[in-house]
């Protein structure tokens, strides 16, 4: 029944670890959509001059390293253990956010970006299957349905807050 699979579901959700993912999910995806694409645009034109095309194609840089390490994040994960590729991952998005706070050339912010996208790849996949994988067949879609409603409360969260710190700091500041 439905109660029965809500419930189910609950217990999945209430688990520490899974809470503690979905947590840290939402937490990257405020970074990521607040500070890092809603400031960095700014920062890359007024420091460096990028045009619209040159904030894009850096941009784009994680998106593909992102995609590269998760299609490997399975055999990344039994090579090394699922916690571990998290743990690197995190200290990778720790890594590159420092580098691209920093006042440094537009090759390093370069490799902050390779960095954060090799972040992505080794958090997001194995965090969903640690997830997935604690859920029952009847509970899964209920659990998958709060990771990603986690995910998209962080998009969307993370923009507002972004957005908040320009109007109240100033673009200059970025």
């Amino acid at each position: 029944s439905v109660r029965e699979q809500l419930r189910a579901s609950w217990l999945v959700l209430k688990s520490p670890v899974v809470f503690g993912l979905i947590l840290l999910m939402i937490g990257l995806m405020v970074a990521i959509f607040g500070l890092i694409l809603t400031l960095l645009p700014f920062h890359l034109e007024a420091e460096f001059g990028l045009s619209a095309g040159g904030r894009g194609i850096f941009l784009g840089l994680p998106s593909l390293f992102s995609f590269w390490v998760a299609m490997n994040a399975g055999r990344i994960a039994e090579r090394f253990g699922r916690g571990r590729a998290v743990t690197l991952g995190i200290f990778f998005f720790g890594l590159s956010f420092a580098v691209l706070g920093s006042p440094l050339p537009l090759l390093v912010y370069g490799l902050g970006a390779i960095l954060w996208g090799l972040a992505e790849g080794l958090v997001f996949p194995p965090s969903q299957d640690r997830v997935v994988e604690a859920a029952d067949h009847m509970s899964r879609g209920t659990v998958m349905a709060v990771w990603v409603g986690g995910l998209r409360l962080g998009q969307s969260v993370g923009p507002i807050l972004g957005g908040i710190g320009l109007a109240t700091i100033g673009v200059s500041a970025s």
